[in-house]
């Protein structure tokens, strides 16, 4: 509490209190009055002496108050500030951007009717932001429409519709186009943590747990496809007790 009375924003009324009255030389020069105002040091006398006393415990009392405060909002900030980082953890992959059709809520009437219907015409980015968001927002089927329309099935496409194939129900069918997509790209996380759920699904940890090791390898153990596959594994064994 050094130095801290006269901090406090309560202190004027601690002042008023007083009327500026004078402290006695030990309450002057004690921890938490140091560094008071020149007038709140005139000499003293019992009255003085007395609402200084009075002063000073007021002071304590609003100091602790006012430090309490002080640390509570921290804890809220922090908290905070560690939701907003969650959310951004476990998120994979970056989705893919779409100006024209970014303002309206993605699976939404009006983003679909900007995505329009899947057909061949449309470039392998349009299939993709699609396919894509459609598979985010639980719309397997649809997304799969667009995907496997693609022309270049790189990894990432390949990717996709794996993951939409394997939240169908199909996760046999789902495996080898996870390891497609890593036989074109192994470096590429976001395959390996959805390959690692499909070894979760098929109740297979040794295996998820080896991807996760791949992971930690490439991109280390903070990156988001190790957090979120990690988050699986624990979920998972949990689960099984």
């Amino acid at each position: 509490m050094r130095g801290l009375c006269p901090t406090v924003p309560a202190y004027r009324d601690i002042q008023g209190d007083c009327g500026h009255q004078g402290l006695s030389p030990e309450l002057r020069h004690s921890t938490p009055w140091r560094g008071l105002p020149p007038e709140a040091q005139s000499p003293p006398d019992k009255t003085r002496g007395r609402c200084a006393i009075r002063a000073m415990g007021r002071c304590k009392m609003l100091s602790k108050i006012w430090v309490r405060g002080l640390t509570t909002a921290a804890i809220v900030l922090s908290l905070a500030a560690g939701a907003a980082a969650d959310d951004r953890t476990f998120s994979k992959d970056v989705g893919p951007a779409n100006a024209g059709c970014d303002a309206q809520a993605k699976g939404s009437a009006g983003w679909q009717a900007c995505v329009g219907a899947a057909r061949a015409e449309m470039s392998d980015d349009e299939l993709f932001y699609a396919g894509y968001w459609l598979a985010k927002n639980g719309r397997y089927g649809e997304a799969l429409a667009y995907l496997n329309l693609s022309r270049n099935r790189d990894a990432r496409v390949l990717t996709y519709i794996g993951f939409a194939t394997r939240k169908q129900g199909d996760v046999d069918k789902a495996l080898p186009l996870y390891a497609e997509a890593l036989a074109i790209d192994p470096n590429f996380v976001v395959a390996r943590a959805y390959l690692g759920e499909a070894y979760l699904t098929k109740n297979e940890p040794a295996r998820a747990k080896a991807e996760l090791a791949e992971i930690a390898a490439r991109c280390g153990t903070t990156c988001s496809a190790y957090v979120d596959l990690d988050r699986h594994i624990a979920a998972f064994e949990t689960a099984k007790g």
